[in-house]
């Protein structure tokens, strides 16, 4: 799992200098796949307009500011992605991308980076719980990962599965 830091030497400017939104902000341009609240998958389609509000709702729903991190480990095309990354840029928080879904090399990047806020859905909150599990159990050495015990969890409107929301309280 190829990993780019770019914590450091992030250029900075004056925001009054960015081009102005486009003047059609309504118009459909996106088509993302989403779970919605059934947990069937369904393509919607979006505006940018839709897209920042997504973004910008799930940034004050979950009250994020620095120095919260947040991750983005699952596919961008997802409707997920793209409010994950306007969240991010609204709230300048830090975050961690991942080219690749690996449990075992995830888990240990956002150990590492201090990740504090896990985007995703139920399937990849439960690979990352089985991978610390599978760690704890072997006690691996140098397990040290209670990524899983800090994260908030970030999972939409998609329907809760009810061992991971058990398991997350649990460890909490």
């Amino acid at each position: 799992l190829a990993i780019l830091d770019v914590t450091e030497g992030l250029p900075s400017g004056d925001p009054a200098a960015l081009p102005p939104p486009p003047a059609e902000g309504d118009s459909v341009r996106w088509l993302y796949a989403t779970s919605g609240t059934t947990s069937e998958p369904k393509a919607v389609c979006h505006s940018d307009g839709t897209l920042s509000a997504g973004g910008i709702g799930i940034a004050e729903a979950l009250q994020t500011a620095p120095p919260d991190i947040h991750s983005l480990v699952f596919p961008y095309a997802h409707i997920g992605g793209p409010d994950q990354i306007v969240m991010a840029l609204r709230t300048g928080i830090a975050t961690v991308l991942a080219e690749a879904f690996v449990p075992s090399e995830t888990l240990a990047v956002l150990a590492r980076k201090g990740a504090t806020h896990l985007g995703g859905g139920p399937a990849f909150y439960l690979a990352l719980l089985a991978e610390h599990d599978r760690r704890q159990a072997e006690a691996t050495a140098g397990f040290d990962e209670h990524v899983i015990a800090t994260v908030l969890v970030d999972h939409g409107f998609a329907r809760h599965h009810q061992r991971l929301h058990r398991r997350t309280l649990d460890d909490q």
